[in-house]
């Protein structure tokens, strides 16, 4: 899923706290989403909050469409 500019930067401030060349930065670099990041984590308030902006970019897409189910 595409992110804005202001949920690429949460999830940039919630990597912050992991070594620069961690897998999950180099994931995210190449374009993964937050969901699919948490598969690099162990640290569970860090899994929450990825899984936190991914569901607000979720919910600011089903808004987008009106509150409809998202086409495949």
């Amino acid at each position: 899923m595409k992110l804005n500019r202001e949920e690429t930067q949460a999830v940039l401030r919630a990597l912050s706290v992991l070594p620069q060349d961690h897998p999950a930065r180099a994931a995210f670099d190449k374009g993964a989403d937050p969901v699919v990041l948490v598969q690099y984590l162990e640290r569970e308030e860090l899994i929450e909050n990825l899984n936190e902006i991914w569901f607000a970019a979720y919910r600011r897409r089903l808004a987008r469409r009106g509150g409809g189910r998202p086409s495949a």
